[in-house]
């Protein structure tokens, strides 16, 4: 019962998000027609007429524009894909389950990603008996080829739709980050389902064999771009949270290759990563 009321909570903070971005968008869409009708000055809405007239996304809208924007049809229909998706949660909030063939969460889609991965924290820590120390609380990429294991285990391990991994690629089905050929190329490596799970790193399953199948652990830091960063207060590059995975690369070459994941493919200027 505690599970659906904090999910509860989790979709209800998200529709808000989701109408403060809708209300917002049109408060603008009145501006201009306020300015095409003479009943506003130039201005005032001169950089939001100008950005539609090119059909570009005003940077009002979005901070990480950069005075150009992407196409408004683009911006447009990821809102609505926003909302739909928000709709599909409402609809199965009695119906939260993980096994090999749950629906994976479409996690870019929110527009606090970060909240979903405290819910799941919290929930295990208050539901461990040992009274384990948050610090000792982590949160893991599990391998999908074990995910039957973990059907009694939600809400302690959800299932991610298409996670970009950076200068890696990531072996979902066995749960290890695996290094690339050229590590210089910092293309986006995409994996189609990933599975987070919540774990305690005094029980990290599988450490004796590690050093058998030369892997080791080390924590990657999880980014996405927001759909709107200036409506809702957030940089362009926004952290999500930190991920411990099995890597058959040292923890020191994938701090000095800057290793790190994505919630989208989508890359603006000036995020710093090199």
């Amino acid at each position: 019962r505690t599970a659906l009321l904090m999910y509860e909570a989790f979709v209800g903070d998200e529709m808000l998000a989701h109408n403060t971005v809708v209300e917002t968008i049109t408060e603008r869409i009145k501006a201009c027609k306020l300015l095409l009708s003479g009943r506003a000055k130039l201005s005032e809405s001169s950089g939001l007429v100008q950005a539609l007239a090119r059909e570009r996304v005003p940077a009002s809208w979005d901070v990480g524009a950069n005075k150009v924007g992407m196409p408004i049809s683009r911006f447009l229909e990821q809102v609505k894909e926003r909302g739909g998706w928000l709709q599909t949660c409402i609809s199965n909030l009695n119906q939260a389950s993980i096994h090999a063939n749950s629906p994976a969460v479409p996690l870019h889609l929110h527009y606090e990603p970060g909240h979903l991965f405290d819910m799941l924290l919290a929930l295990n820590h208050n539901s461990d008996r040992s009274d384990a120390a948050e610090s000792d609380i982590s949160l893991m990429l599990y391998p999908l080829k074990d995910l039957d294991d973990l059907a009694r285990s939600w809400p302690q391990a959800c299932v991610l739709a298409l996670v970009y991994f950076r200068r890696t690629k990531f072996d979902a089905d066995e749960g290890v980050l695996r290094s690339v050929v050229n590590e210089q190329d910092a293309s986006l490596h995409p994996a189609e389902r990933v599975c987070v799970m919540v774990c305690k790193r005094s029980s990290m399953p599988l450490r004796r064999q590690m050093k058998k199948e030369g892997l080791s652990w080390c924590s990657i830091r999880l980014y996405r771009y927001p759909l709107h960063p200036r409506l809702y207060g957030h940089a362009s590059l926004q952290y999500v949270c930190n991920l411990v995975v099995r890597t058959d690369l040292h923890p020191s070459r994938v701090d000095e290759l800057g290793v790190c994941a994505f919630l989208s493919s989508t890359m603006h200027a000036g995020d710093g990563l090199q």
